[in-house]
């Protein structure tokens, strides 16, 4: 739960890694009507464990209200509807994802609502050690006692390779041959960071002139307007702002010599974890440190827009290379086989 998977597999490779291993699986709705988790469990009596990922539609619901006192009402009625379909025998195993949600709820009451479910689930599964210790600073709680700590997968084989060279896609493209190309790909939003981004290079008079930048992924219209003004009038900036096909998105990463995600606040990043496994390189602000997945020599990190802007213009592409070898030696090890085996070694914990 939930069923998401447009544009983002990682449910799908999960769901296959322990299908293999002899697990029946499927997906649902998160329950948010009221009182969802005890009516969930009173229907489905022969299910062992929901396994909850993203809450946003469970936070929407609880959240949405002008009166602190209904909020707290609430409240008091999702813990009680948590804690019937515990003693009803229902199993929770719960992966936190991030710190909050995308779409910018009260921060204040969202901590409060996933402070709750973290008390009555029966696991939780973070992607590594720096995101456990954050999180236990963020919701201030202890979690070590019910927390796995679980690496995202890698994406070995999931996206068909690019059927051109990255010489052919650069003369198609009319970029030089020496030419450092970086590349943001993903939901184009705010919250990923863009506005870091668009300091460095809009504020800074451009590009160096040895740089391309290329943006592509799904923009909402009044961002969309936004960047377009900002970056539109910028030589060697490339837009594509739509939902990118995979075997697109595959060309413009074997156009690109590094990756660039400058998110401001996640504990996970589906796409480091494919840059990663493609052998490019990262540029990532310093907050992505808290991935824990990345390996020392993998990544350049910047602390400020300002910093940002110095750092491009350092980019070596040898130097970008021999990064990008070492992340996909990192990647190596993020096999879903094993993500499945300590995953099912969590619901094996939940269900004692």
């Amino acid at each position: 739960m939930p069923i998401w998977q447009r544009g983002n597999p990682y449910l799908g490779l999960l769901a296959d890694s322990l299908r293999a291993r002899g697990l029946d699986v499927s997906y649902d709705a998160l329950p948010c009507a009221p009182f969802g988790f005890t009516r969930y469990r009173l229907t489905n009596r022969d299910i062992d464990v929901i396994h909850v990922h993203w809450v946003a539609a469970l936070i929407t619901r609880l959240t949405w209200s002008r009166s602190s006192s209904l909020f707290a009402l609430k409240r008091s009625l999702f813990r009680l509807d948590v804690m019937l379909a515990r003693l009803l025998g229902l199993r929770i195993v719960w992966t936190i994802h991030n710190y909050y949600a995308h779409q910018g709820f009260d921060r204040e009451r969202e901590r409060l609502i996933r402070r709750a479910f973290l008390r009555f689930a029966h696991r939780v599964i973070v992607h590594s050690d720096p995101a456990l210790q954050k999180l236990m600073q963020i919701y201030g709680t202890a979690l070590p006692e019910k927390a796995s700590v679980i690496p995202h997968g890698n994406y070995d084989s999931v996206y068909p390779p690019s059927s051109m060279s990255s010489a052919d896609l650069r003369g198609a493209k009319a970029i030089a041959a020496d030419a450092v190309v970086i590349l943001y790909f993903g939901a184009l939003r705010p919250q990923k960071g863009l506005s870091t981004l668009k300091k460095a290079v809009v504020e800074a008079g451009g590009l160096p002139n040895n740089c391309w930048l290329i943006l592509a992924g799904h923009c909402e219209p009044e961002d969309r307007r936004e960047y377009e003004e900002a970056f539109s009038g910028l030589d060697r900036v490339v837009l594509d702002f739509r939902y990118v096909p995979d075997s697109e998105l595959m060309d413009y990463i074997t156009l690109a010599d590094v990756v660039l995600i400058p998110f401001s606040e996640t504990l996970t990043s589906g796409s480091v974890i494919l840059a990663m496994t493609c052998k490019k390189a990262l540029i990532l602000p310093e907050s992505a440190l808290v991935l824990g997945v990345v390996p020392p020599n993998g990544a350049v990190y910047f602390s400020s827009a300002t910093d940002l802007a110095q750092r491009l213009q350092t980019l070596d592409r040898g130097e970008l290379a021999a990064m990008g070898e070492q992340n996909r030696l990192a990647a190596d090890a993020l096999a879903w086989d094993k993500v499945a085996g300590k995953t099912i070694e969590t619901y094996e914990l939940a269900l004692r």
